[in-house]
């Protein structure tokens, strides 16, 4: 998991594009941090051993690393805004750089570097909160799929007054039922719901993925 800015924000600072001398250490916060929620989406994802994946923000490479463990016969890659975040996940994931079946790039959701139609999986984690443009995001992510590929988005989500779950963090607190119908605007079909309990700091959080299907 990796937090993936469109740019960096003041309202989260190093954490939002982690860069300079604060990078090591914000890619352990992540690591530690996000290492429940990176279990469901992997989960959710049901890499196969020769699937072609893509995660968006993969941050330290924890979760990247073990799609490159699921998919022995199949290539995994990961875009994030920051260089320090390259250089960390380099490290963990050396041996899979140097054997070609893993690749990293600087990029975003908003522009993937990467040709049409080419993943059929595809996961971001806690991301959603700071892309600009979510509707152009999800179409971006949507044209690097194959038809019938699966996407994974999962966030923490805090329940509003009525208990419904909203998006924690994300500015306008959108609903479950609003990202649900981004998704189904971008070209993903078959949509579905997993929840799961999750630590945060001293507290707990409601870690959402949400799972679409490219049409």
């Amino acid at each position: 998991m990796g937090v993936l800015g469109e740019r960096p924000r003041g309202r989260f600072g190093w954490i939002d594009c982690p860069r300079g001398r604060f990078g090591w250490i914000a890619g352990k916060i992540m690591e530690w941090g996000n290492a429940a929620m990176n279990a469901l989406a992997v989960e959710a994802l049901e890499v196969q051993p020769d699937d072609q994946v893509l995660e968006i923000g993969f941050g330290p490479g924890a979760a990247l690393a073990e799609i490159a463990r699921l998919a022995p016969r199949g290539f995994a890659a990961g875009i994030d805004p920051s260089e320090a975040m390259i250089s960390q996940a380099s490290r963990k994931l050396r041996n899979g750089i140097a054997a070609e079946r893993v690749e990293l790039k600087l990029g975003t959701a908003s522009s993937i570097p990467y040709e049409d139609g080419r993943f059929d999986r595809v996961l971001t984690v806690n991301t959603i909160y700071f892309w600009d443009q979510t509707d152009s995001a999800l179409r971006e992510i949507r044209r690097v799929m194959q038809r019938g590929g699966r996407f994974v988005l999962v966030f923490r989500g805090t329940p509003d007054e009525a208990g419904a779950l909203r998006v924690r963090a994300m500015a306008g607190r959108p609903s479950l039922d609003d990202v649900l119908g981004w998704m189904a605007a971008a070209g993903f079909a078959n949509l579905r719901t997993r929840t799961r309990e999750t630590p945060l700091v001293l507290s707990r959080v409601t870690a959402v993925a949400l799972l679409g299907e490219a049409v």
